[in-house]
């Protein structure tokens, strides 16, 4: 029978640390003791995503304190976004929620919203998680 390969590069801990240093440096507040009930499971789903991409070495924290998610299809590399990110969402039509964000992810990243289009639905929920911190 063959050996189960572990999965994670990182432990627990180690990621936690990670995470809880890229939000304090990027100032995403992540207070959660007035969190409303549903926010605070949004909340918790967003960092176990990114905990989870950054144990397994897909998501790493640079010297700058950036978010790198490295994917086969592009390096993204999420920036403190300036307020001119925020305009990138009205560039969608009303109703077109995911739209809108790709634009705004885009923004983040400096790169084309099409990047998003051509990697895998797991990678695209870690960049979405990532952006709602910085909205939050």
């Amino acid at each position: 029978m063959a050996q189960k390969k572990d999965k994670f590069k990182l432990d627990l801990e180690t990621a936690e640390n990670e995470f809880d240093r890229f939000c304090e440096n990027q100032r995403i507040d992540i207070d959660v003791d007035e969190l409303e009930p549903d926010d605070l499971k949004a909340y918790e789903q967003h960092k176990r995503k990114i905990i989870k991409a950054i144990r397994k070495g897909l998501l790493v924290i640079n010297d700058e304190n950036q978010a790198v998610l490295t994917t086969d299809v592009h390096t993204f590399v999420f920036k403190q976004p300036k307020g001119s990110a925020l305009l990138a969402m009205d560039r969608a039509k009303k109703g077109e929620d995911m739209k809108s964000m790709y634009n705004l992810m885009a923004d983040i990243c400096q790169c084309a919203p099409a990047f998003f289009s051509k990697i895998d639905g797991v990678d695209v929920n870690v960049c979405l998680a990532i952006t709602t911190l910085f909205l939050d």
